[in-house]
């Protein structure tokens, strides 16, 4: 159940801004700013492959008998209310 509700909230806090799917060779750039910059965009594309993945996870939990019983709780109602207004 925590891992659920963390899993939630960690994708929720994630902007979903990718312009570039490709992780981009960080070692060609001398200047540090340059090195930040692309390692950046590297984690940004990371995190937003990742986030597709738990995304997919979290609609696929409504089929399972936990997910099921998660959507009876009363948390489970207070987020289909949250979700649908």
């Amino acid at each position: 159940m925590k891992n659920l509700f963390f899993i939630i909230i960690f994708s929720l806090s994630i902007i979903n801004n990718a312009h570039s799917e490709e992780i981009i060779d960080c070692s060609k750039f001398e200047k540090l700013k340059a090195k930040l910059d692309c390692k950046a965009k590297n984690l940004k594309t990371r995190l937003n492959k990742g986030q597709s993945k738990v995304k997919e996870k979290i609609s696929n939990l409504g089929d399972t008998k936990t997910g099921n019983e998660f959507k009876k709780s009363k948390l489970g109602n207070a987020l289909i209310k949250l979700k649908n207004s």
